[in-house]
């Protein structure tokens, strides 16, 4: 972990590149549990038809408190949603 205590903005692009290049932290597969949720929305809307790109450009800080770069804004592209229907039994 590093932390900086100076605005390190514009080097968040290199700073990001790096962190890509490292392993992710040891984990064992087998002891991760799948957890599935789901939420009924009543909507006219089809799920496709709904923006929902909230989920991901999401600003929990004001810039002034904390500043952050994700791998999709770096890259400019939107992250891609899974839409599954599940039929009722």
């Amino acid at each position: 972990m590093k932390i900086y205590l100076t605005d390190q903005a514009k080097d968040f692009p290199r700073l990001l590149t790096y962190l890509m290049a490292k392993p992710a932290m040891p984990f064992a597969k087998r002891n991760l549990k799948e957890k599935v949720t789901t939420v009924d929305i009543k909507s006219n809307k089809n799920l496709e038809q709904v923006d929902l790109d909230f989920l991901f450009n999401y600003k929990i800080f004001p810039a002034n408190i904390m500043t952050y770069l994700t791998q999709w804004g770096m890259g400019r592209e939107k992250c891609k949603l899974e839409i599954q229907s599940f039929n009722k039994r």
